[in-house]
C-alpha cells in the first residue's frame, strides 16, 4: 500500500440547503426581550391587560369575600369576575379580527384580473352543467 504523496481521505463538498438560487439566506430575526415584547404587546392591545387585571380583582375580591364567609359579595364578585373574563376574551378576539380584517371597499372589485378569471370560471361552469341537464334530459327521453 504505498502512498503516492496524495491524500487518503476524499473531497467532501457541502451544499448549502438554506441558499436557493444563489441568494443568501435570509438574516434571523433580532430576539426581543421580554420587557421590549410586554411594552409592544400592551401598546397594541391595550384593553387584553386591563381585563386580565380587572379579573384578577374581581377574583381574589371574591374569595376574600368568600374567606370572610359572605355569600352575597361573593356571589356577586364571582359573577362580576365571569362577566370580566368574558369582556376580555372578547377585546381579544376582536383584536385578532381587526389584525386580519379587509376594509377596502369591495376588495374582489378591485382586482380586475381575478374578478374577470372569476366570471369566466362561473360561466364555464354554468355552460358545462346546462349541456350536462340537456344530455340527462335527452337520454331519460329515449328511453
Amino acid at each position: 500500500m504505498g502512498n503516492s504523496g496524495s491524500s487518503s481521505k476524499p473531497e467532501v463538498s457541502f451544499a448549502r440547503d438554506d441558499v436557493i438560487d444563489g441568494s443568501t439566506p435570509p438574516k434571523p430575526k433580532k430576539r426581543e426581550a421580554l420587557e421590549d415584547k410586554l411594552w409592544r404587546k400592551f401598546s397594541n392591545e391595550p384593553l387584553v391587560p386591563i381585563g386580565c387585571g380587572v379579573t384578577a380583582y374581581f377574583l381574589v375580591s371574591g374569595l376574600k369575600s368568600f374567606r370572610d364567609r359572605d355569600p352575597f359579595k361573593s356571589q356577586r364578585m364571582m359573577r362580576n369576575r365571569v362577566a370580566a373574563q368574558f369582556a376580555t376574551l372578547l377585546a381579544f378576539v376582536g383584536y385578532i379580527g381587526l389584525e386580519n380584517a379587509d376594509f377596502r371597499l369591495g376588495p374582489m372589485t378591485q382586482d380586475k384580473e381575478k374578478l374577470e378569471s372569476l366570471l369566466a370560471e362561473a360561466e364555464a361552469e354554468k355552460a358545462a352543467r346546462s349541456s350536462a341537464m340537456a344530455l340527462n334530459e335527452k337520454n331519460n327521453g329515449q328511453t
